[in-house]
């Protein structure tokens, strides 16, 4: 555990997302809680990290992504050389192209960069907005 990290059970990331315990409990299928359950008695801990993928997660189901592929872009995320869930990157964004290749950058203008032709059509994500409307949640 990190000290000074605030966490979360289910019922209060529903309530600050605004979202039904359904969801989270689905949502929890697919991110991991920072501090799991740790058998009868024990709920699992959410950080605002995971509440922030929770958030990336549902855009992406929105518009399609795969599960399976959102699980591996998750887990690039979290490796990433630009750390998305630092203040210093508050403005990251995720692009996923039409063929499902996918950059993040800390801005929108740096994603073209990376790609050898243009893409007929791509999905962005600013990580920047979620954190900002998560916190004013809090």
């Amino acid at each position: 555990m990190n000290p000074g990290m605030e966490y979360f059970q289910a019922h209060e990331v529903a309530k600050i997302m605004g979202r039904e315990a359904e969801l989270i409990a689905r949502l929890g299928q697919i991110i991991a809680p920072e501090i799991a359950a740790n058998g009868k008695g024990y709920r699992a801990a959410y950080s605002f990290r995971n509440l922030v993928e929770m958030r990336i997660v549902e855009e992406m189901i929105k518009f399609g992504v795969p599960r399976k592929r959102i699980s591996s872009y998750l887990a690039i995320l979290r490796t990433a050389s630009i750390n998305a869930f630092s203040d210093t990157h508050i403005d990251a964004w995720i692009i996923i192209n039409g063929q499902g290749q996918w950059q993040i950058a800390s801005t929108f203008a740096a994603i073209q960069l990376g790609w050898r032709e243009t893409p007929d059509s791509i999905l962005a994500i600013s990580i920047g907005k979620i954190k900002k409307e998560l916190r004013t949640q809090l």
